[in-house]
């Protein structure tokens, strides 16, 4: 009577243990902590065809000032020129945001980049500077990446702050 009974027990254990997502659990007990927190961060966010996760798209608040300003101080764009901000997350770890010029903006950033190769490029937050690339090409696209985010926390705030 008590082999059955613990034979029964093994069979529900196993049958509950089935219907569970158990990459966490084994990834911890195999020691790869680092896949256990990709696939956490993956359930935050919606995959895209490109392989990156959006964690969530919006229009720039219109109480924040973003501007892109050169070397000799001259505002290039402004956050009129932008249309969408994005929150994203690749499989390599890196948290940035993604900024998507308007028509009028990405010709204004294409200028902007061809003119200034070789030099800096200031994003600039609040008159606060996020970010200082040195341009090496033409920038046709429309779209400007910023990453340096070391985590989700930090990847959320900021893109609060930009839309908020």
């Amino acid at each position: 009577m008590k082999r059955i009974f613990v034979l029964i027990t093994v069979i529900i254990v196993i049958l509950s243990l089935s219907a569970c997502d158990l990459n966490p659990i084994v990834n911890k007990l195999n020691g790869n902590e680092a896949a256990a927190k990709a696939q956490q961060e993956k359930e935050k966010y919606t995959e895209l065809a490109d392989g990156t996760y959006l964690y969530k798209q919006s229009g720039v608040s219109t109480e924040n000032i973003i501007q892109f300003i050169d070397e000799e101080n001259n505002v290039l764009l402004d956050s009129s020129d932008i249309m969408f901000v994005s929150a994203k997350w690749s499989e390599y770890n890196s948290y940035y945001i993604q900024l998507e010029f308007n028509e009028q903006g990405t010709i204004a950033f294409a200028n902007a980049t061809k003119e200034n190769i070789g030099k800096k490029l200031y994003i600039v937050l609040d008159e606060q500077i996020i970010s200082s690339p040195t341009v090496v090409d033409e920038i046709t696209d429309g779209i400007v990446i910023i990453s340096n985010y070391n985590n989700y926390d930090e990847l959320i705030s900021f893109f609060n702050k930009l839309v908020k």
